[in-house]
């Protein structure tokens, strides 16, 4: 008997206890992990192409949440960018 840890990013790790193994058996198991959400620091883009502060940055800063990026459906990068007023 053994118990299997299963875990990914962006998912609630899951862990099953008493899963039998038998030598020369084959068992097919079902997983289903819920997501969770991931914090990560904010991300400064400039032209420039440097890594700068926000205190350092010359021009207006214009911030995009998670939740508008969930309702827009916004699969790539550029798409938010496109969003950004100028």
């Amino acid at each position: 008997m053994y118990s299997l840890n299963v875990s990914r990013v962006g998912y609630k790790a899951h862990t099953i206890d008493k899963v039998e193994i038998t030598s020369g058996g084959t068992s097919s198991l079902n997983i289903f992990l819920s997501p969770v959400e991931i914090e990560i620091d904010k991300i400064n883009v400039t032209a420039t192409k440097t890594e700068t502060t926000l205190k350092q940055t010359p021009s207006s800063i214009s911030i995009v949440n998670s939740d508008e990026i969930k309702n827009k459906n916004i699969l790539t990068f550029d798409e938010v960018l496109d969003g950004v007023q100028e």
